[in-house]
């Protein structure tokens, strides 16, 4: 794990090494999530790099605890019920 120094002006420099794994360009924008008090830099990609890259990822995934899909899943194939408001 790297360890980045916070400069006087709040400045911090991302080692050679996770510029070159992340293909890291100068004046890249980076999305900032705080969360649970860390702070996780993402690289905001042109959608055009993010074609096929859930190429393989199955959509039927069950979550633990979840033995026969979600409620919401339920929900969202039962019929739909319209009140009309009386007024």
């Amino acid at each position: 794990m790297d360890t980045l120094i916070l400069s006087e002006d709040y400045k911090i420099e991302i080692p050679e090494e996770v510029r070159k794994k992340m293909s890291l360009e100068p004046m890249v924008k980076l999305q900032m999530i705080v969360f649970d008090g860390r702070i996780e830099l993402i690289p905001v990609r042109p959608m055009a790099e993010m074609r096929g890259f859930l190429k393989g990822f199955d959509p039927e995934f069950k979550r633990e605890g979840d033995e026969k899909g979600s409620r919401f899943a339920e929900f969202l194939s039962g019929p739909i019920h319209v009140e009309k408001s009386s007024g």
